[in-house]
């Protein structure tokens, strides 16, 4: 206990300021009242009270009466009952969390980190690396300041008219700054097309909030800051009966759950802070929902379906196999990200992989097409893929397949024969019937059924040296096999070249035949 206590008297002699008796009546307080939130030491505690008021603002963010969404629009009938950016669609749509240090520029913390996530979201583009300059927002724009604060809106008119650059052109710096310091050559300039508020009133309502995080993407939005905030580790926040009044904070709307009740916020306090810099909050707590806004960027919203191919062409051979695998690359040819689904309309048409995410980086959509069904002859059918987002859901693709009966060549088969022949004499080779002394072309010789001991033992162009070249062992005459390399196994008998090349053959004149011939 004597080190406890020598350990506060240091740290009240080293900072002049001792929060540990504030933070355990904070902990007292969330006990008695059951408000189910965490509350620990964190960085913006252990400042001094003036330390802390430096990241706030005095007066809350302006608004204006002036293009007003409201969710009477009818964007959507329905809302999900929990949304998070960090994880919307299986991506994380939200930039890294920032800190503002000790400045008042937050309003400009939420314009920019909304802005970001909105960007990535249009370009369909969860992977894209953003950061935009907060510092130009805090040293350009003449009704926003560290020392007085700043109103998201009047950020995003200055955005809309004048353009933002990124991080690299002009760093932050926590301080009033000179606009003359943003570099001339900025490598990213954006603009937004419009913004404005949302609802009618100062504080939006539940539903116009969700309605504008669905349509829109994550918010700028604001709070009242009240003195055991300062504290929050986790959990959904809601300010105890003796916290006091601090100022006024911008944050980014992220998200809900409804099971919580609570609206999930991104923060500018660093990733140190509460949840890794975010935290939810209670609906209706602490005047959330103070000044919501909303931006478009560029045009409104196009969702579109692409895929890799514009239809798809097989041909199932039924004495192969009756089933044949296809895949075809979906993803977002215009803005935004949403889900995809796939229906086949014939029933040999069979789709694996059935559902995905639109997004610049293709998903894969997987099926097969079984034709055991089918007789010979051509056939199309048609893949949809849907989407209520999409405007030109839903994408069809035909699928267009021949199906064939052809006995595949084989060992033992007339086409076997006749790629022997053409090998040995050449295609303008003369082979004369014994009987005719015709000349007969190699299909010829098929044709006229002339077995392989006629072909082996004939005067090939006047020679009787042909019979050499194949000269092997006799295992079968049941079939003609040709084998590049390697044992050649037919009706369970093998026929081995020799070291020289030779095809098992006795006559040293015939290396270099590089095959086997069994019949």
């Amino acid at each position: 206990m004597r080190n406890l206590c020598l350990y506060l008297l240091c740290i009240i002699m080293l900072t002049g300021w001792d929060y540990s008796a504030e933070l355990d009546k904070i902990k007292s307080d969330i006990r008695k009242e059951n408000l189910g939130w965490e509350a620990g030491e964190t960085k913006m505690l252990k400042m001094r009270p003036e330390e802390r008021k430096a990241y706030l603002m005095p007066k809350p963010p302006e608004i204006q009466s002036e293009n007003i969404f409201t969710s009477d629009k009818g964007f959507f009938a329905a809302y999900p009952s929990k949304l998070d950016y960090r994880d919307y669609l299986g991506y994380n749509w939200m930039t890294p969390v920032r800190d503002q240090g000790s400045c008042g520029s937050c309003w400009a913390f939420s314009t920019l980190g909304s802005l970001e996530a909105i960007i990535k979201m249009y370009n369909s583009d969860p992977f894209m690396d953003l950061d935009l300059s907060e510092q130009e927002l805090v040293s350009c724009t003449v009704t926003g300041s560290c020392a007085y604060g700043g109103s998201q809106l009047f950020a995003a008119n200055y955005i809309k008219s004048s353009g933002i650059t990124d991080e690299a052109c002009f760093p932050y710096i926590a301080q009033e700054g000179d606009c003359k310091n943003k570099c001339s050559n900025p490598k990213i300039f954006e603009k937004i097309k419009d913004a404005g508020m949302v609802g009618f009133f100062s504080i939006a309502s539940e539903e116009d909030i969700k309605a504008a995080l669905v349509k829109y993407g994550p918010i700028p939005t604001s709070m009242k800051v009240y003195s055991d905030f300062y504290s929050y580790k986790g959990g959904v926040y809601q300010k105890s009966s003796g916290a006091g009044e601090e100022g006024w904070h911008a944050i980014v709307f992220a998200g809900w759950d409804d099971s919580k009740n609570a609206w999930l916020c991104k923060n500018s306090w660093g990733d140190d802070f509460g949840e890794k810099g975010y935290f939810w909050i209670k609906k209706g707590d602490s005047y959330i929902g103070w000044g919501t806004e909303y931006m478009v960027y560029k045009d409104e919203l196009k969702p579109r379906l692409c895929a890799s191919v514009n239809e798809i062409n097989l041909t199932v051979n039924l004495k192969e196999s009756p089933k044949k695998d296809f895949q075809i690359e979906v993803f977002n040819c215009g803005s935004w990200v949403f889900e995809w689904n796939a229906t086949a309309m014939d029933v040999y048409v069979q789709i694996i992989s059935k559902t995905g995410v639109a997004i610049k980086k293709p998903s894969v959509l997987k099926g097969f097409v079984d034709a055991s069904s089918l007789t010979e002859g051509n056939y199309t059918s048609y893949i949809n893929i849907k989407s209520d987002l999409a405007e030109n859901s839903p994408l069809m693709i035909p699928v267009r397949i021949s199906v064939v009966a052809k006995d595949l060549p084989d060992a033992g088969t007339d086409a076997a024969v006749q790629d022997i022949i053409s090998d040995i004499f050449g295609t303008d080779s003369g082979i004369y019937d014994t009987h005719t002394e015709d000349s007969l072309s190699p299909f010829d010789v098929i044709n006229q059924d002339i077995s392989a001991d006629d072909i082996l033992s004939s005067d090939v162009n006047g020679s009787d040296d042909t019979a050499d070249i194949f000269s092997a062992d006799i295992i079968s005459k049941d079939t003609v096999e040709i084998r590049d390399t390697g044992p050649v196994i037919n009706n369970d008998a093998v026929v081995k070249p020799d070291s020289s090349g030779d095809a098992g053959s006795d006559e040293e004149g015939n290396s270099g035949c590089a095959c086997a011939f069994i019949y």
